[in-house]
């Protein structure tokens, strides 16, 4: 029986394993967020977690970001009517019914109720204690750390001088899509008939760096999942492998970072921006 139970928790560790493989992350995640079963790409969702919750934030593309359709890789003047999240792990996953997603009972729902006129942006944070059920770090909550993310909206095509929805003679939206973050999954795996994606996304518990030169309390730490100041020993969060800068105020210090648990000014490398790591 011992023997048993020793192979049953081998297995579950290889699983563990092999999913978070699969999965995004750890770090953020840039995603893009396409309507029309693929047709239009309307903006980006951005995923990452910190030590006490996850992250997901979901931008459409404002039309001045498009003044030069040439040099524009998305589609403009879209909004949110609805917006549905679920970030839960196997033992609570996506709900769907005969395989195809159920987006209201995702466990982030705003609505008409809640968006009064279209939006371009929203973020939502989980946090570990409130929307993870007291979720920790290591055993026994190590497969909870591998995300199950569906992000869905519904969007409409507005009047980009009043934000309303371009309608006909009858009142009629003249374009509206179900849009999706896109993922490593799609609901086709699940049995399901509908368009749509979701993904795995692999939390990891963020590391400490220290600005070891002086000053080193009161510095601007900024990089692709942090904008904060040092603390008195000059520490901040990071996910090994991102870079970042430090700022004095408005003053760049040194370069851009490859962080590790210590950085000096002078010795900090210079290396382009890299925001996604999956």
């Amino acid at each position: 029986m011992r023997r048993l139970l020793c192979l049953i928790s081998v297995l579950l560790m290889v699983a563990g394993f092999v999913s978070a493989q699969n999965a995004y992350g750890p770090g953020r995640v840039d995603l893009r967020l396409m309507a029309g079963q693929d047709a239009y790409h309307v903006g980006w969702v951005t995923i990452h977690n910190n030590n006490g919750g996850l992250l997901v934030e979901v931008e459409l593309a404002e039309n001045e970001n498009c003044d030069f359709p040439e040099g524009c890789d998305w589609d403009c003047d879209w909004r949110m009517l609805e917006l549905h999240i679920h970030a839960g792990w196997e033992g609570d996953p996506i709900p769907t019914k005969r395989g195809n997603p159920a987006p209201g009972k995702f466990m982030v729902n705003f609505d008409e109720d809640v968006y009064l006129e279209p939006v371009s942006s929203q973020s939502y944070y989980f946090d570990f204690n409130e929307d993870f059920d007291g979720f920790r770090w290591g055993t026994p909550f190590d497969a909870e750390a591998i995300r199950q993310i569906a992000v869905h909206a519904d969007v409409v095509k507005v009047d980009p001088l009043t934000n309303q929805p371009l309608v006909d003679s009858e009142g009629e939206y003249l374009y509206a899509e179900t849009a999706w973050a896109e993922g490593n999954h799609d609901f086709h795996e699940l049995g399901g008939d509908q368009w749509g994606w979701w993904l795995e996304y692999w939390m990891a518990h963020k590391s400490r760096t220290h600005f070891i030169d002086s000053p080193v309390a009161g510095l601007i730490f900024h990089s692709p999942t942090e904008y904060v100041y040092t603390d008195e020993s000059g520490g901040a969060d990071y996910f090994p492998g991102e870079s970042a800068k430090y700022y004095l105020g408005t003053q760049l210090l040194g370069g851009e970072a490859v962080l590790d648990k210590r950085c000096r000014r002078w010795t900090c490398s210079q290396l382009p921006t890299s925001t996604t790591h999956g």
